[in-house]
């Protein structure tokens, strides 16, 4: 057996994405269960999109070091929601596309699902009422055997 390095690159297999169907948290212990019919389709963690998240935010917090020790004060702690913040951020950044995402409009004989149209807000939004769903975008971005 041998690597051809022509046809494995996990660099550009991470940028280009990878789907999974989303699944309720309705298994044994909250595990991952029901299939919702919702997909996305997220970047792997050797994106270059993600790589330049993670270096990004990683100088931004040297750049506060290197305040705080010229004012020789210290860095406050991140609070709770700023942490849940970052985490989002994190999540939001890997997702590159959906389908499957409705919502329900109108009331009674009018009430109607309307595909919900991708966009990083949109994402945020959904992160932010159901943070559950992070874990599966974190678990399915992490996973190498999803990029090669």
């Amino acid at each position: 057996m041998s690597f051809d390095i022509k046809k494995v690159n996990t660099v550009q297999q991470a940028e280009q994405g990878y789907e999974f169907e989303l699944k309720m948290p309705d298994g044994p212990d909250g595990s991952k269960g029901t299939p919702t019919g919702a997909y996305l389709t997220v970047r792997g963690d050797y994106s270059p999109v993600v790589r330049n998240h993670l270096k990004r935010k990683i100088s931004e917090y040297q750049m506060k070091l290197k305040v705080a020790e010229r004012k020789k004060q210290e860095v406050p702690d991140q609070n709770i929601d700023e942490i849940e913040d970052e985490v989002r951020e994190k999540a939001v950044i890997r997702v590159i596309s959906w389908r499957g995402f409705v919502e329900t409009v109108g009331e009674g004989k009018d009430e109607k699902k309307v595909e919900v149209a991708f966009s990083r807000e949109a994402v945020e939004n959904l992160l932010i009422a159901n943070p559950w769903i992070q874990e599966q975008i974190m678990e399915e971005s992490s996973n190498l055997s999803n990029f090669l």
